[in-house]
């Protein structure tokens, strides 16, 4: 079962990056090095043993790849129509 509370947080940071870049169509290929800042940051905080920072970085990982899958779904439905 997927735990509720951490969806609400993913959901929460896809807000708060909307509400900071708007809402971004970028390509699958401008997405690759945004998601990797991502990861990146999220090694880091493992390598430094920040626990905490390690958990927000897993939602910000999440939470930047659902807006890129989000951005390829407009991008075929717009291609559709």
């Amino acid at each position: 079962m997927i735990d509720s509370m951490v969806l609400t947080e993913i959901v929460h940071e896809r807000d708060r990056q909307d509400a900071k870049w708007g809402v971004r169509g970028h390509s699958p290929k401008t997405w690759l090095p945004i998601i990797g800042e991502e990861f990146g940051e999220l090694c880091q905080a493992i390598n430094k043993t920040q626990i905490i920072q390690y958990r927000e970085e897993l939602i910000h990982v999440a939470a930047s790849a659902i807006a890129a899958a989000e951005a390829f779904d407009r991008a075929v439905e717009k291609l559709e129509n």
